[in-house]
């Protein structure tokens, strides 16, 4: 055999061998590809679910779009049977819609007023009261809240109250603090005859965080000429206007005013209709910040709102007395709850 002729056997070996390998190397990525395919099918076959008794694969997108969709399906549902529920509550002609309402967000506080109604959040870092109304005169301690709107007071003949809340001061309609004329009368007579004093100042409707510094210093320097001889203890009365809308900044001006009388050593508490008290202030931003909410002064002239509100509170202004024995026109009478 000549040399050519091994030569072309060479080759076709060599192109042979090449071809096997070739074969062989596809035949392994084929194996391979069959594996990842295997591997997705059974994925799939996983994710299968039954629709109207037939199989229907769902993708990621599909999957996300029926849950929104059912979950869209039970807040219709559930706010069907609220208001089904209302509709008879209210057909039965045992509840108001207020009481109603309360009766059907339980985890809520439900008040009304001429703005319509107000939802505020339980508090659950206060305790819960156990007041009776029946008999609440008779079993608790009895104060006013007086201004010098009041005129001159006879203390001598103001014998049934143990306590007084007297105005330190309030707001004009520039925004400006307006001493109480008749603070420093007030506070030395009633300490002469034995009442407890407790200084409360009066919020404006556009209350500010520096409002409410300026209105701490005042007050302050106020009660600084009664230390040790008053309560250590600063109510901020909201204004009856305040509204929902001016929730951020009314906060910000209690939180001034409380930082204030902390750091001198006075407790603050918060006062206002009980419509409002906690539906137009951040409690829980006050209570982080030492403000007593749990001796809350509420006015509220029914005393059956005590059982619209599940917290316990300290002060309840339970009504209005005009010309009362002492005391020229209309005063708070105050119940402070044991």
């Amino acid at each position: 055999m000549n040399q050519e002729k091994r030569t072309g056997y060479l080759s076709n070996i060599i192109f042979l061998c090449a071809l096997c390998l070739f074969a062989a190397a596809l035949v392994f990525l084929m194996f391979v590809f069959n594996r990842n395919q295997a591997a997705k099918l059974q994925d799939y076959e996983n994710r299968i679910t039954m629709e109207d008794g037939e199989e229907k694969l769902y993708t990621t997108s599909e999957v996300e779009t029926v849950k929104a969709a059912a979950r869209e399906e039970a807040v219709a549902e559930k706010e069907d049977a609220m208001r089904k529920q209302l509709k008879e509550t209210l057909l039965g002609g045992k509840e108001t819609s207020l009481s109603a309402l309360q009766t059907l967000f339980p985890d809520e506080v439900v008040v009304q007023d001429e703005f319509g109604f107000c939802f505020a959040p339980v508090l659950d870092e206060l305790a819960k009261n156990e007041y009776v109304t029946e008999g609440l005169w008779e079993s608790s301690e009895t104060g006013v809240r007086v201004s010098s709107e009041n005129g001159t007071i006879r203390w001598s003949v103001v014998t049934d109250y143990a306590f007084a809340f007297i105005r330190a001061g309030y707001f004009d309609e520039e925004g400006g603090f307006m001493r109480d004329a008749s603070f420093y009368q007030n506070v030395s007579a009633a300490l002469s005859y034995g009442v407890r004093v407790y200084p409360y100042v009066e919020f404006a409707e556009t209350m500010t965080r520096a409002m409410g510094e300026a209105a701490a210093e005042e007050v302050l320097s106020m009660a600084g000429d009664y230390a040790g001889e008053i309560e250590e203890t600063v109510m901020v009365l909201l204004a009856e206007e305040v509204t929902l809308s001016r929730r951020q900044p009314v906060t910000d001006g209690v939180l001034a005013a409380a930082d204030a009388f902390t750091e001198n050593g006075f407790r603050t508490i918060l006062g206002g209709k009980c419509e409002r008290i906690f539906s137009t202030t951040d409690g829980e931003a006050l209570l982080a910040s030492g403000v007593r909410l749990d001796e809350a002064y509420v006015c509220s002239y029914d005393m059956d709102a005590t059982k619209a509100y599940p917290d316990s509170f300290s002060f309840w202004e339970a009504g209005l007395l005009v010309d009362a024995e002492g005391i020229s026109g209309a005063c708070g009478i105050v119940v402070k709850m044991e």
